[in-house]
């Protein structure tokens, strides 16, 4: 609602042009930064204290996942390992 608010404003002032592709990528990102960070802060501590091995494993074995998901993607892409 906001993102649509924002560009109807835009719309009105003549000057949505200054909207690119890059700005919106630009944007999501930092979005995405505020959703990740606020859901890690309302975490309670005393859940990190009492759970740290299971969240460690399951972070380390999401970070392999996404490097692996990555290697494969740019191979497919680019026909070569990065």
């Amino acid at each position: 609602m906001v993102g649509m608010a924002a560009r109807w404003i835009m719309d009105r002032l003549n000057i949505v042009h200054l909207l690119d592709g890059e700005a919106m990528t630009r944007l999501a990102a930092l979005s995405m930064e505020c959703l990740l960070f606020s859901t890690l802060t309302g975490i309670p501590f005393s859940t990190v204290q009492t759970d740290w091995i299971p969240m460690h494993v399951l972070s380390v074995g999401l970070a392999v996942f996404t490097l692996f998901f990555m290697l494969a993607d740019g191979q497919k892409k680019f026909g070569s390992s990065v």
